[in-house]
Order: C-alpha cells, then structure tokens, then sequence
C-alpha cells in the first residue's frame, strides 16, 4: 500500500467444494514517511531554527558543537565562530529522516540604543555584504554611514527595517567605520572587509 490512511482486510478461506468462510476483518494504517527539513536565521552568535519538517511528531536536533535539543524550533547560542554541520532527526512513531546543513556562524556587532533597541550587524567580517538587523521598536529611521580608514565617506543609507547590504562591489579589503545615528545619538563600529 502506497496510500495514507486505514485499509480494511479480511482473509476469504476456501478448500475444495466447500463453502467461503471470510476471516473477521482487521485494519491497518498506513502513515506518511517523515521528511526532515529545517531554515537557519543567524543572527552573529545565536541561531534560530525553523523546523519544516513534514509527517514528524519528535525531532532531534545535533548542533555541531557537541550539544543537542529536542525542542521542535530550537534557538541555539554558539561560543565560537565557524562552521557547523547541523543535523535534524524527524521521527514519527514508526521511521524517521535525517537532514545535515552546514551552518556557518559569524559573531555580529551590536550596537546598542536606549529602551533596548538593537542593531545587529553581520557577518563582520565579510567580503562586503553586511546585514544590518532591527531588535526592538524604531519609531524613526536610523541613518547608516560607512567611511573607510582615512574617514572619507564611502556609503549612506537611510535604515527603516532588517536590510541586506551587498556592498561587495563597492568596499575593498579593509576596515571601516560604521556609524548609525538614531534620535540624535550616534554609534560607531569597526567593519571588517576580508576577501
């Protein structure tokens, strides 16, 4: 049986010339296969899971770093940057399927306004393509400057929301300081450029 669902079967007995005689009927189910599949939002140190697995009921989760979970969406901090091979078990009570991804970790900068606003910024270093990540409640833009070693200005950009900025193109091998400026108070951090 291929299809999902509950099959009901009896056995018809028959020797010679005498009558059918029908087994009393049994049903059996047939479940789906687990599927194990998952996304990865890193966000510098921590690591937040998006299970998308399909037919599962349990999930075991390696992280690459010699620590587990059994959460269905776990988060996950990691203490060193690098590259981790994350492997995802999803089980249901009869099989199970298992992904490995490589997820790669990247220490972000924060920096830090008042009421808990945050910005992450990462991977940094990079080879140019920075996220700059929004925590908390922004009532105002915040306006993002990039001037190279020197202090001549290279980049600016008007920050509303989580954006990407691929500046690949743009930025050499180097260091650079990012300025974020929000409700008149401005934060510096030190880019990294690496190729």
């Amino acid at each position: 049986l291929q299809q999902t669902g509950k099959w009901t079967y009896r056995a018809v007995i028959q020797n010679g010339v005498c009558p059918i005689a029908y087994a009393i009927p049994d049903s059996i189910a047939v479940i789906a296969l687990p599927v194990a599949n998952f996304d990865a939002d890193v966000y510098g140190s921590t690591v937040y899971f998006t299970n998308l697995s399909q037919n599962a009921s349990t999930y075991q989760w390696f992280f690459g770093d010699g620590t587990s979970s059994t959460e269905t969406n776990p988060m996950h901090n990691y203490s060193n940057e690098g590259t981790y091979n994350v492997m995802l078990i999803a089980s249901n009570k009869f099989c199970e399927d298992t992904i490995v991804k490589p997820i790669d970790v990247s220490f972000a900068s924060v920096a830090e306004f008042s009421n808990n606003r945050k910005v992450l910024i990462y991977p940094n270093p990079s080879q140019g393509n920075f996220t700059l990540a929004l925590l908390g409640q922004f009532e105002e833009p915040i306006f993002v400057k990039i001037t190279d070693a020197l202090g001549n200005l290279v980049y600016t950009y008007t920050l509303t929301q989580t954006t990407d900025l691929k500046l690949k193109h743009l930025l050499n091998p180097g260091l650079y300081a990012l300025s974020l400026t929000y409700n008149n108070q401005t934060i510096t951090r030190k880019l990294t450029v690496v190729r």
